[in-house]
């Protein structure tokens, strides 16, 4: 997150250099859960990241695949809203 408005400043200025609306453009960010209990921090991520001008946040799942950790994960991210 540190790194995040430095980056979408150089992103901005190129923008101004050739003309394009930054508006137009969807910045997104993925981030990686560690293990299936990591909901809590994957939403307290995705909300500081919201905070910062992020449009999207890809959520990358831990390995082996649990279709079991999507509904708490979810439920997680809607109360970041």
């Amino acid at each position: 997150p540190a790194e995040w408005p430095e980056l979408n400043d150089v992103l901005n200025a190129h923008c101004q250099d050739v003309g394009r609306d930054p508006g137009e453009i969807t910045r997104s960010i993925s981030l990686r859960m560690a293990t299936p209990d990591d909901c809590g921090r994957m939403a307290e991520q995705a909300a500081t990241y919201r905070d910062l001008g992020v449009d999207l946040v890809v959520v990358n799942l831990p390995q082996p695949f649990d279709p079991s950790v999507l509904e708490p994960l979810a439920t997680a991210l809607a109360e970041v809203g």
